[in-house]
């Protein structure tokens, strides 16, 4: 990239990989269909981007800032979230991959996740309150030592959720999906 700074820019059916995207920023600007799979992104600020159908895949976010950021049907398998910048983290997931996404001790508190797939995610230590699960499937995804108090679950399907070593107070579950809670405890459902 030839610049620091990008201001409103649209970035379309880029290929990124072979860029380096170490200390640049990018305000207001549009992804659309753009490759960003294995890269490692060092200090790279994202303040009111939106990310369109994009492959994000096995990236390493060192000290990424993601400022009201949205992904919409991106796929982000694998992406490290854990060493991104904390500080005014603040990102919705609509309708993405998120499999093996490592968020181990990020704070995500109120972050949208909307018809997403997440298996075998870890979210340990992590704190999720007041996140919303809205269609997602959280099969095999590590919930360990978690604060998601007030989350909402209610329309998540297949998590496992130790409520003794989870934070759990005021989380919202449907009766349907009580079952997640109960795993732990070795219970038998017939």
């Amino acid at each position: 990239m030839d610049k620091t700074y990008y201001y409103k820019e649209v970035f379309m059916n880029e290929d990124f990989t072979g860029d380096h995207l170490d200390n640049i920023e990018f305000e207001d600007c549009r992804f659309d269909n753009c490759n960003f799979a294995g890269m490692s992104l060092i200090q790279t600020v994202f303040d009111n981007c939106v990310f369109n159908h994009c492959n994000c895949s096995l990236a390493a976010c060192m000290k990424t800032a993601f400022r009201d950021v949205t992904f919409n049907g991106c796929k982000l398998t694998g992406m490290q979230l854990e060493n991104a910048h904390t500080i005014g983290l603040q990102v919705r997931f609509n309708n993405c991959l998120l499999n093996q996404v490592n968020a181990y001790k990020v704070n995500l508190k109120a972050t949208t996740f909307t018809d997403c797939e997440m298996v075998e995610a870890d979210f340990s230590d992590a704190v999720l309150e007041q996140a919303k699960f809205i269609n997602c499937n959280l099969n095999q995804t590590v919930f360990n030592n978690t604060n998601l108090q007030k989350a909402d679950f209610s329309t998540a399907h297949n998590f496992v959720i130790n409520p003794t070593t989870n934070k759990l107070r005021q989380a919202i579950f449907d009766k349907s999906n009580l079952e997640g809670l109960l795993v732990s405890f070795n219970i038998i459902f017939k």
